[in-house]
């Protein structure tokens, strides 16, 4: 759906429960969106884990909490990592639900660069603002490309 029809219909809800033009009401928001990317990419991750290890976890008597530290959570770290990734972009990039929702009480990057691209272009400011725009998704990218190694799902399989 387009990211405008979400927004004005989030906003008839949120201004029903007076959360508009306030911080729970925005985060709220930019979580909605996110989540079908981090549900998406988890329950792929969650798939993918063999039942055979978690048969043999349950027969060794490992209990809940053991099998969520030593056997999902190293096996789906890299999706959680990558829906991490995929929420964050989506949400500093979000201007609909921003505008409709939070406006004029709260500015994000994406809404400071929509009004440099007003009446008044001014192309430097826009120019400055989409590189500080990319600068977290840059930065993000290369600190999970530093922690996520291969090496996570062979740790969890027993093969290190």
């Amino acid at each position: 759906m387009p990211g405008m029809v979400v927004a004005v219909s989030l906003s008839r809800v949120f201004a029903a429960v007076r959360l508009t033009q306030s911080f729970i009401g925005l985060v709220a928001a930019h979580t909605l969106m996110g989540l079908p990317y981090m549900i998406r990419v988890l329950s792929t991750s969650f798939q993918t884990i063999p039942q055979d290890i978690i048969d043999a976890a349950e027969n060794l008597g490992a209990t809940t909490f053991v099998k969520i530290k030593d056997i999902f959570l190293p096996m789906v770290l890299p999706g959680l990592l990558a829906g991490m990734i995929f929420a964050f972009t989506t949400s500093i990039e979000e201007f609909n639900l921003t505008f409709v929702i939070g406006t004029p009480t709260f500015e994000t990057i994406p809404t400071i660069l929509y009004s440099f691209m007003g009446y008044n272009f001014i192309r430097t400011n826009a120019s400055v603002v989409a590189l500080i725009m990319m600068t977290p998704n840059i930065v993000m990218l290369f600190l999970v490309e530093r922690f996520l190694k291969a090496d996570y799902l062979s740790a969890s399989l027993g093969k290190m």
